[in-house]
């Protein structure tokens, strides 16, 4: 197995793209994390397949968030962080409890950076 972050995120991506082995891409994505924990974008690919979660992959709504709070530290400012711990925060399980108030308070940040991408999720927790 390679050693090496960005090989290691490429084969992850292509495995997610072509939708053949989540649960192998996840094992890359782990690899590319403990390699680099401070990497955003392997916790961002990380967080996102645990709040997504597949076939193959369980959903994991707790350890994607404390991903999405660490990588909001780093990205205070970024739409694509705020509205997937958004997205937690509203759907919630029996680990991590709902937050609408907080959920609204990042979409709002999310929407003031970019109205466009921040629409949808915004619109869903308003119904």
């Amino acid at each position: 197995m390679p050693r090496f972050v960005p090989a290691l995120m490429a084969l992850a991506r292509v495995l997610l793209t072509e939708g053949a082995d989540t649960r192998r891409a996840k094992q890359l994505i782990e690899t590319a994390s403990s390699i680099n924990p401070e990497n955003v974008v392997v916790l961002l690919l990380l967080a996102q397949l645990l709040r997504l979660g597949s076939i193959e992959v369980e959903k994991d709504f707790l350890r994607a968030k404390a991903l999405y709070e660490k990588i909001l530290t780093c990205l205070p400012n970024e739409p694509e962080i705020l509205i997937g711990l958004s997205w937690i925060l509203m759907e919630g399980d029996s680990k991590v409890q709902k937050d609408f108030i907080r959920a609204h308070q990042l979409l709002q940040r999310a929407f003031k950076l970019d109205s466009l991408i921040t629409a949808y999720p915004l619109a869903y927790l308003l119904t």
